[in-house]
């Protein structure tokens, strides 16, 4: 892939465990990195995931007929997959 990752990968009490690095003209997220291993994923890599049960703070939605991964609710909205209020250390 040629989306390199975001650096340092590193989790805090309000960030989730994956983070979106690339999405298209639509607003589709595309491509996802786990920041505790760092791995880049495509969008149908992570739903595979979240189906097999590696990712169990999400889950998979039709979108337009399209499996999309999504956050499992919380209290906050800031740590969603296509916030981007975050910086890589989890601070705004």
């Amino acid at each position: 892939m040629s989306i390199k990752p975001k650096l340092p990968c590193v989790l805090t009490k309000v960030s989730k465990r994956v983070v979106k690095l690339d999405k298209n003209q639509t607003g589709t997220n595309l491509i996802y990195q786990d920041k505790l291993t760092c791995q880049v994923m495509s969008r149908e890599q992570f739903v595979e995931l979240i189906e097999d049960g590696v990712y169990k703070d999400y889950h998979v939605r039709r979108i337009n007929n399209v499996k999309t991964p999504v956050s499992n609710p919380d209290k906050t909205k800031l740590n969603n997959l296509s916030c981007s209020k975050y910086r890589r250390d989890g601070k705004i």
